[in-house]
């Protein structure tokens, strides 16, 4: 089994409280991610989690570059100020962040960008929860 990292609350009920979006649900009351707006949808490569949830993150494709660029793992949970200071340092001239130049890693980099900047942006105030 791999690492994923989910965000605890979730985005979207976030985004619902602030009234920004309207959540579907299952008939048993879970949320139904594939009938929400869900803002990480349009990030294909990081979405995908054990329970088919959009904002789940395999974290274990990602931890590498995290903890070469930025110091923090994501075997461990993590809360928004560290996600803040992960995407401020991922954010930084190419120049700046390390030995990493491979396109593959610039291109998991540029996905993480996107889903760090998809949950900071919804409101959320939470923990990014490692879960193995």
């Amino acid at each position: 089994m791999g690492l994923d990292n989910y965000p605890d609350p979730p985005p979207c009920l976030v985004l619902e409280k602030g009234g920004k979006l309207k959540v579907a649900r299952t008939p048993d009351g879970r949320i139904d991610c594939g009938k929400t707006a869900c803002p990480f949808k349009s990030i294909p490569h990081v979405v995908g989690g054990v329970f088919g949830t959009y904002c789940w993150l395999r974290g274990k494709v990602y931890d590498d570059l995290v903890e070469e660029l930025t110091g923090f793992s994501l075997y461990e949970d993590l809360s928004r100020r560290d996600l803040e200071a992960v995407l401020q340092r991922l954010l930084e001239p190419e120049g700046n962040i390390g030995t990493i130049a491979l396109l593959d890693d610039d291109e998991r980099r540029v996905d993480l960008i996107r889903y760090l900047k998809a949950l900071l942006s919804s409101g959320w105030d939470g923990k990014l929860v490692a879960w193995y």
